[in-house]
């Protein structure tokens, strides 16, 4: 039963373009899909009926029905550490966290090394906010799309941490600071805001 709970779903996924707002009026309308229509769910994509499909996914308004995992394992999401979406920054502070990256229609998971964990896509990268623990914006961050960032971290639960650079004049950064987001500074700073 579960298997052709993702098949209809991938296949939707497949017609509809990945468009969630659609999938989700097929699903609520009944969509009557023909043998000819309906697509196996290959290797490599992950549905919200799957036993590995990302917790924090289900923790959002409009989860992804489906999402592709381009390279490396969804598990990475079970391992017991710290995940930071990083927003114009690049952190590198060393420690057992994992740094998320968000890019248009998903993300990119790393150690603090740098290596490529796991990449997934087919979704608004926003929603990848729900899968990090917290979220950490750099200097440069653009207020306009940061925005949604912020909203969906917050809305899930999840601290918000500024890494403004000395000099920085950033309306955006400067708001969030006196809205009672964290300063990170340093790498002690850094342990102590991810909870380490």
């Amino acid at each position: 039963m579960v298997t052709q709970a993702r098949d209809i779903l991938y296949t939707l996924y497949v017609l509809d373009g990945g468009d969630g707002d659609r999938m989700y009026k097929d699903i609520k309308d009944k969509r009557k899909l023909s043998a000819d229509e309906m697509k196996q769910t290959p290797e490599g994509y992950v549905t919200i009926m799957d036993d590995d499909y990302p917790e924090g996914f289900r923790r959002t308004s409009n989860p992804p029905f489906v999402v592709k995992v381009d390279f490396g394992s969804v598990s990475t999401f079970k391992e017991g550490c710290k995940r930071v979406m990083c927003i114009a920054c690049a952190p590198t502070y060393d420690g057992t966290q994992r740094y998320v990256f968000p890019s248009g229609s998903g993300f990119a998971m790393t150690d603090s090394k740098g290596n490529r964990l796991l990449q997934m896509s087919g979704f608004d990268a926003v929603k990848s906010a729900a899968l990090c623990d917290c979220l950490l914006l750099g200097a440069k961050t653009d207020g306009t799309q940061a925005d949604r960032y912020v909203k969906e971290a917050l809305a899930t639960g999840k601290d918000v941490a500024v890494e403004p650079t000395s000099f920085d004049r950033n309306s955006y950064i400067v708001r969030l600071m006196a809205d009672g987001a964290s300063l990170v500074y340093d790498e002690e700073s850094f342990k102590s805001f991810i909870g380490e």
